[in-house]
This record gives C-alpha cells, sequence and structure tokens, in this order.
C-alpha cells in the first residue's frame, strides 16, 4: 500500500478529471480513432478507483462485511449476507475463492461503474458534447462513486438504460432496473422516471415558473410540515429516526449557494438560449425535469437524509442538464458565453471544494498493488 500526501492526492484528483476530459475531446473530434480515446478515458477514469486502498467511507465499512462473504466456504451461504442486493455476495465470494483477495471485488465494481458512465456520455453525444458531459461527471460526482461504490453501479446501469425510455422501449428499461437493484434495491425508485420522464409526450416546456419556483417553494413547505409528523403516536417512533434537526444556519452553507448559483444561470440559460431548438424535444423535457427534481430533492434532504440517497438518480440526469448548459453559445449582447461560465465556474469550484476538504473520505489518496 502507498500513501500519497494531500498537496500529490490533489494534483491526481484534478489531472484525472482534465486528463479524462481531454481524451474525451479527442474521441469526439478525431472520430476514426474514438474507440481508442474512448477505452483511454475508462483508463483514465477507472484505474485510481480500481486500485484505491481504504479510499471511501463505504469501502472501509465494507471490510468486515465482505471479509465475512469472502470466508464462507459455499456462494449459497455467501448470499445469505445479501439476500436483498446478491450480485454484493456474487462479486466478493468470487474475488475471495478465485484472487484470494476481497478487494477485487472493489476493482469489478469500480470498473463496471467507470465503464458505463464513460459510455454513456458518449452513447448520449447527440444531445451533449460527451467531453462537457465527461468533465461535468468527473467535477461533479465521480469521487462520490469512491464512496457509495454499490448504488453508484445501480445508477450507472439506470443511466445506461435511460436511452430506452427516449426510445419508448420500456421493457429494456425495465431490465436495466432489475439488473440495478440487484446492486442496491434504491434503484427501484427509478421506476418513477418510467412515468415522469415520458409524461411530457411532445416535450412542451412550462414555463420556468412552473417548472423551478412551484417545486422549490412545495419542498420548503413540506419540509416545514415534515416535523410534525414527530407528534403523531403511531408513526413518532420511527420518525424520529429518519428526521434530521436543522437550523438557517446548517442551511446556508457554500454547498447551497453554489445550488443557488447554478439555478438561478439555469434559468437564465433557458429562457435566453437558442441552442435547444435543434434538440430532440423529448430529451430536451427529460433533462429539464432532471435538473428541477434533483434542487427538489437537495431541498427536502436537509430534513430528510435519506431523500439524498433516492435523488441521486436524479443527479446524473442533471449534471447531462448542466453540461448542455455549457454547450450553448453566446445569450447575451455582450456575446459572453454565460452558459459556459456559469456551468463550468460550478463545476469547478465544486470539485475544488470536494478535493481540498476530502469529501466522501477521498483524502489522502492511497492504493494497493495486486
Amino acid at each position: 500500500m502507498i500513501e500519497l500526501n494531500q498537496t500529490a492526492s490533489i494534483l491526481l484528483y484534478i489531472n484525472i478529471v482534465l486528463l479524462g476530459t481531454f481524451s474525451m475531446y479527442f474521441a469526439y473530434r478525431y472520430h476514426f480513432m474514438s474507440k481508442v480515446f474512448i477505452i483511454a478515458t475508462i483508463c483514465i477514469f477507472a484505474i485510481p478507483a480500481m486500485f484505491r486502498y481504504d479510499v471511501g467511507i463505504d469501502y472501509v465499512q465494507y471490510i468486515p462485511v465482505v471479509k465475512l462473504i469472502g470466508n464462507n466456504s459455499s456462494l449459497s451461504r455467501a448470499l445469505m449476507f445479501t439476500y436483498k442486493e446478491p450480485t454484493l455476495g456474487v462479486i466478493f465470494y468470487y474475488a475471495s475463492s478465485i484472487f484470494k483477495n476481497i478487494r477485487v471485488g472493489f476493482s469489478v465494481y469500480a470498473l463496471a461503474t467507470q465503464f458505463l458512465f464513460i459510455l454513456s456520455c458518449w452513447k448520449y453525444r447527440k444531445i451533449v458534447k460527451p467531453y462537457i458531459s465527461v468533465f461535468m461527471y468527473g467535477c461533479l460526482y465521480y469521487y462520490e462513486t469512491y464512496n457509495t461504490f454499490r448504488q453508484a453501479l445501480a445508477i450507472a446501469i439506470v443511466i445506461w438504460g435511460l436511452e430506452y425510455i427516449f426510445k419508448k422501449k420500456y421493457a429494456q428499461y425495465l431490465i436495466c432496473v432489475a439488473i440495478a437493484t440487484s446492486f442496491h434495491y434504491s434503484a427501484l425508485i427509478s421506476l418513477v422516471l418510467l412515468f415522469y420522464f415520458n409524461s411530457s409526450k411532445n416535450g412542451k416546456q412550462k414555463t420556468v415558473f412552473k417548472s423551478y419556483v412551484v417545486p422549490t417553494v412545495c419542498a420548503l413547505f413540506i419540509t416545514q410540515l415534515i416535523p410534525l409528523v414527530q407528534y403523531i403516536p403511531i408513526v413518532s417512533v420511527y420518525a424520529k429516526n429518519y428526521i434530521r434537526e436543522y437550523s438557517f444556519t446548517s442551511i446556508f452553507t457554500a454547498g447551497t449557494i453554489l445550488e443557488v448559483y447554478i439555478t438561478l444561470g439555469y434559468i437564465y440559460y433557458r429562457r435566453k438560449s437558442k441552442v435547444l431548438k435543434t434538440i430532440n424535444t423529448v430529451q430536451e423535457a427529460v433533462l429539464d425535469k432532471a435538473f428541477y427534481c434533483h434542487e427538489l430533492f437537495y431541498v427536502l434532504g436537509f430534513l430528510l437524509g435519506d431523500v439524498q440517497r433516492i435523488g441521486e438518480y436524479f443527479f446524473v440526469p442533471y449534471i447531462f442538464s448542466v453540461a448542455l448548459m455549457c454547450s450553448t453559445n453566446s445569450i447575451n449582447r455582450w456575446k459572453v458565453p454565460a452558459g459556459k461560465l456559469i456551468g463550468f465556474s460550478y463545476a469547478a469550484l465544486i470539485l475544488l471544494s470536494q478535493v481540498v476538504q476530502g469529501y466522501f473520505g477521498i483524502m489522502p489518496y492511497k492504493f494497493w498493488m495486486p
């Protein structure tokens, strides 16, 4: 095991995102070499994730569990520990029995997750430029996959299958959801996407007021009502386990300021930009809904911690929304690329805050050699 110091870890994390972005740009720019650069992009993101050592909060917490799985003499006994999410038992059982190293199981999760996310960025290149999608993914979500590795793979599978909603191939999407659920049961919430994202038949856009202001105000109103549940005798015992206490100071944080910043920027972009007229209307509607649903879950998450985990299934499509905003041309009379300025600055600030403050237990970076 080799451990990097803080400065080296920060440089590594930033360069992963930059190198991955440039690699995907070359894949998009030079079509005859696209496969080579796509593979390179996957490797850039996958290798650090595969060979990390005790990096990520969930990673450390799962070590005792996966050791129990690996120590079982048969697969059926191993599955007794993970009957709700059987793939966890299967992957770590064979990682232990074949490779004699449970950390190989974490590497399998990491490789599959990065493979699906990067290919999804390429897959949806007709909607958003793939290198911008990769940059946004690297800044906004990549390092969270170091932490919630099971849910991250489930989300990657759902995002890969999102195209089936666009094409109205609902059976294939349900198969993707079933597979994702075997990795993390929270993937069942993605069934909502089937009905919610499909509700705008012609992609006709609602007004900014209906799309953003109303959901956010409703979320704020709900956060005031939720604490009252604690006074209902039947559910009060259970409510205390899920409802958070919060104050104005706990809400008014740097993260909240950034969310307000990107939300106002996106509203401005949607009102002024003309680039969306060239985009398939159904896909446009999906990205819009993903954006304001993420914001709604963000607000509700102040009181209900588990709601934030559920909201992750809206967060990755939300990343494509921000990437789309960065694909726009100049949208004001001073010819300033406002969409790019807002989107890229937001993503860069999130990335810097993650690596400098060590969110998700990613600092310092440590890696192991097989």
